[in-house]
C-alpha cells in the first residue's frame, strides 16, 4: 500500500509540474488533453525522478508515523479550530527539530465554525421529533 501511495504521489507531482511548465512554455497547447504519445513521453522523462521519490518514501516510515500522530492526536482540524492551531504548532516544531531553515507560520483569516444544535419536529399528521444532521 505504501508503494502504491508513494507512486501515486510521485506521478501526481510530476504530472502537475509538467502540465504547469507546458502551459507556461506553450500557451497554444491550451487545455487540450495529452495524447497517448505525449503521456508516454512525459512518463519516460520523469521515470527516474519518480523512482527516486518512491525510494526516498520507502526508506523509512517517518512520514507515515507523522501522519498517524497528526490524525490520532489532533483529530478533525476544522478551519479556525483549536485542534488546527495545536496541529500547526506541532508540525512547525517538528520541522524546526528536523533542521529546516526559516520555518514559520503565516497568519490567515479564516471563518471559525462550531456545530450548533439542530431540531426538526414533524407536525403533520402527528407531532414527532426527528433526528437530523445539519450541514453548513
Amino acid at each position: 500500500m505504501r508503494i502504491l501511495c508513494a507512486a501515486a504521489l510521485a506521478v501526481f507531482v510530476l504530472f502537475t509540474s509538467e502540465r504547469l511548465a507546458t502551459a507556461q512554455a506553450s500557451p497554444e497547447a491550451g487545455d487540450r488533453p495529452l495524447s497517448a504519445t505525449e503521456v508516454e513521453t512525459l512518463v519516460e522523462r520523469y521515470r527516474s525522478d519518480a523512482d527516486e521519490i518512491i525510494a526516498a518514501a520507502m526508506k523509512d516510515s517517518l512520514s507515515w508515523d507523522r501522519l498517524a500522530y497528526l490524525t490520532d492526536t489532533f483529530g478533525p482540524r476544522f478551519s479556525g479550530s483549536e485542534a488546527l492551531e495545536r496541529a500547526i504548532d506541532w508540525i512547525l516544531d517538528e520541522m524546526t527539530a528536523d533542521g529546516l531553515a526559516k520555518v514559520r507560520g503565516e497568519p490567515v483569516m479564516v471563518p471559525h465554525w462550531v456545530r450548533g444544535e439542530e431540531r426538526l419536529i414533524l407536525i403533520e399528521p402527528h407531532e414527532r421529533e426527528l433526528h437530523i444532521l445539519g450541514l453548513g
